[in-house]
């Protein structure tokens, strides 16, 4: 049973539907019957599993909107070998099944024409009725708000997978959110470092540009950050001798949604699928496209396939204008590399950058990869001996197995960062290009002693990444301690670079100045979160109660002394050892669901009309027609 009450509600909603479909369903005849309960049991399992699925990976259930963008089902069902719910999963179909054959033996016909059979069908009409009402206000306030999520504590499954997401809502107040953002990035008088002449080298002309974005490459493993396990070497060595970021933040639990928060700034959906998934609606302004205007050739790597998240599409809306797909080649899997996981190894992929990039003469360059390794549910096989051994039959989510298992593939992530580090010191790069290493998000996946941790110290692990930045004219090693996430990423490029650019058009800041008051806003299918150097803020989610969801009422702007919003203050950094010391209320959650509305509607020239629009995903024969044009 949902302890919560909206979500319980919508449990009883699905359940008195179903209850009135089968009713009625009696009435026509038993072939009826027997349709009807075996298509309710195909459907309902099939959709409840799923989401449970859904939710143990991205924290949220998924509904049918996917569908209009669904290239992607059956490359994401290989995580299927971790499920969490393997156990609930085989009672729900076997216990569901005995009710249906149950109801199918015990069937006759006059029961379903008797007053009495009316009488229910009337009450559960009635009844399905008013548990949809009474659900409807704080459904309706939440995405009034832009702060709507498809969460167990106000979903059933089924009614996740139908409700639609059309969340996009003209309100006035939404520029305000994203002022109240903007006026903290008001610079102090002192600096990090100068940018002035850092964009050129000596002899070289401008410097060239390489964004790393390891895969699932959290905070909480790396030395660096405080980590004792010893599986980041590499990256602790590039982080100690340059320029590092100790407070640094994922902005999404997506690494598509990452990858436009990087490159572009701004902020992708939060519940919605990835802006990636439009037809050419978006008005965006990225780095890719800024350093194409200033000369540089753009380039985009990444082992998986280009069909995946459209970025085949995608990437060039952003201005990459050359793309490799290790995946689309004709002769992927028979070509002697190493493959592991999801697609080609990290260091093939490396190594496949390398020699392009080497090659590209005097030109500048911008080019980011992608690696693969550290993928979700981190079962490939490496080439190098691990530290933790552990047998992957039987390895489920949140299991200890599985758990060993990322810390491997954490391990080989960063051995393969050594290994291109290593070339790339040796090649003519080193001298004229900078290296921005960070990641995309974080996995919902902790060692046991943090199992009972509180929701702000799993949220620090869950969403806190690595940042380090290798320039060839900086001298010294320098650490940028105040709170920063991955929109600050492009206008630290391009000042680093030194390149004008508009900063009132970006809401993020350059990490080259100290701030007044630095933030980080976070998002998660969903809920969202705001940090500051001494607290986390979010959305209560315990506590609820009455029909409406009292506690969401804050988010009614008639109604904000009822409050919904807390923070936990901070005492210390909660990867060594910090603590949260008490919570207080708040109402900074509120403005971050408007200035990242605010950023989304912005993207699109006619926000409105998203939700109807058709997918721009590439097809299997376009895709082997560009092979065939550029072999």
């Amino acid at each position: 049973m949902n302890p919560y009450t909206t979500g319980l509600l919508s449990a009883l909603f699905v359940s008195f539907t179903g209850l009135l479909g089968g009713c009625l369903s009696g009435l026509i005849g038993r072939k009826t019957f027997v349709g009807y309960l075996l298509l309710s049991w195909l459907l309902c399992n099939l959709i409840i599993i799923t989401n449970w699925w859904h939710f143990q990976y991205f924290r949220a259930y998924y509904n049918y909107d996917v569908f209009k963008f669904g290239s992607d089902g059956l490359e994401a069902a290989r995580s299927l070998v971790a499920f969490e719910y393997t156990t609930e999963a085989l009672q729900l179909l076997l216990l569901s099944a005995l009710f249906s054959w149950a109801s199918v033996h015990w069937y006759r016909p006059g029961h379903y024409r008797s007053t009495g059979a009316y009488g229910l069908k009337v009450i559960c009409l009635a009844l399905a009725g008013l548990c949809f009402s009474s659900t409807a206000g704080v459904l309706e306030t939440l995405k009034d708000r832009n702060a709507f999520l498809l969460s167990p504590n106000l979903f059933h499954p089924m009614h996740a997978f139908f409700y639609p997401l059309d969340v996009y809502r003209e309100q006035h107040y939404l520029d305000e959110g994203r002022d109240f953002f903007k006026q903290k990035n008001s610079p102090q008088v002192s600096t990090v470092m100068s940018s002035s002449g850092q964009g050129h080298g000596a002899d070289t002309g401008p410097l060239n540009v390489i964004v790393i974005n390891l895969e699932s490459f959290r905070a909480s493993f790396i030395g660096h950050y405080g980590a004792d396990e010893g599986l980041t070497p590499n990256f602790d060595a590039i982080a100690a001798k340059y320029l590092s970021a100790s407070q640094f933040y994922a902005s999404s639990n997506f690494t598509v949604k990452a990858e436009t928060e990087i490159f572009c700034g701004t902020f992708d959906h939060n519940i919605r699928v990835s802006v990636a998934e439009y037809r050419e609606l978006k008005n965006l302004r990225c780095l890719p496209s800024l350093l194409s205007e200033q000369g540089y050739q753009t380039h985009y790597f990444h082992g998986n396939r280009g069909r995946f998240y459209n970025r085949l599409a995608y990437m060039p809306e952003l201005g990459f204008e050359h793309l490799y797909f290790h995946a689309d080649n004709l002769e992927a899997g028979s070509d002697g590399r190493l493959y592991t996981g999801w697609g080609v190894s990290d260091e093939d992929m490396y190594q496949i950058m390398l020699d392009k990039l080497t090659g590209l003469g005097e030109q500048p360059f911008f080019a980011s990869v992608l690696t693969l390794t550290n993928h979700y549910p981190f079962n490939g096989e490496v080439n190098i001996e691990v530290p933790y051994k552990t047998t992957k039959s039987g390895a489920r989510f949140g299991d200890k197995a599985l758990y060993d298992n990322y810390r491997n593939t954490v391990y080989y992530t960063d051995y393969a960062l050594g290994k291109f580090w290593e070339v790339f010191r040796a090649s003519p790069l080193f001298k004229n290009t900078i290296v921005l290493i960070t990641a995309d998000h974080g996995i919902w996946l902790f060692p046991e002693e943090q199992k009972g941790a509180s929701y702000a110290e799993k949220n620090e692990t869950f969403f806190r990444m690595p940042l380090a930045i290798y320039h060839p004219h900086l001298e010294q090693p320098r650490s940028i301690d105040q709170i920063s996430s991955q929109v600050d990423i492009l206008p630290t490029l391009l000042e680093l670079l030194g390149i004008p650019f508009d900063s009132d058009y970006y809401l993020g800041k350059s990490l080259l100045h100290l701030v007044e008051e630095p933030w980080a806003i976070m998002k998660k299918s969903g809920e969202q979160f705001v940090r500051y150097s001494d607290r986390m803020c979010y959305l209560k989610s315990a506590g609820c109660s009455g029909a409406h969801q009292q506690c969401y009422s804050v988010l009614d702007p008639e109604r904000q002394q009822e409050t919904t919003e807390e923070c936990a203050l901070i005492s210390g950094d909660l990867l060594n050892g910090g603590t949260v010391t008490e919570i207080v209320p708040s109402l900074d959650v509120s403005k971050s669901y408007d200035a990242v509305a605010f950023e989304n509607k912005r993207i699109f020239k006619t926000p409105e009309n998203v939700a109807a629009q058709v997918v721009k995903h590439i097809t299997n024969l376009e895709l082997k027609i560009q092979q065939r044009q550029n072999p």
